[in-house]
């Protein structure tokens, strides 16, 4: 199961007391049984600002990449195994792979 948000609030209140879009967000995903479960992927800063990672090793790293829904799409597509699927064909995502289910 995947629970995602295509899009998160800013951390912070704006001048009229609400909150805008904000390109940081979350994804769960829920899976039994496989070996990439119990695990967090990502992490933000102080100001809560995506962190970039490793794509294949999944941990922090400076020359990596940040995390944007588009990856957890991709990899989606992929687990699913419709990635090729004429309908994914039509909307591509422009995502580098990121191993979340190595």
């Amino acid at each position: 199961m995947l629970v995602s948000s295509d899009f998160g609030r800013t951390p912070l209140y704006n001048d009229g007391d609400g909150k805008d879009h904000w390109p940081i967000s979350s994804s769960i995903i829920m899976a039994k049984g496989h070996s990439w479960t119990n695990r967090v992927v990502g992490a933000t800063n102080d100001a809560h600002e995506a962190l970039a990672i490793d794509p294949n090793q999944l941990t922090l790293s400076e020359s990596g990449i940040r995390l944007e829904p588009k990856h957890i799409q991709l990899a989606m597509r992929r687990l699913a195994g419709i990635e090729n699927h004429e309908l994914c064909q039509r909307f591509g995502l422009d995502a580098e792979d990121v191993a979340f289910f190595a």
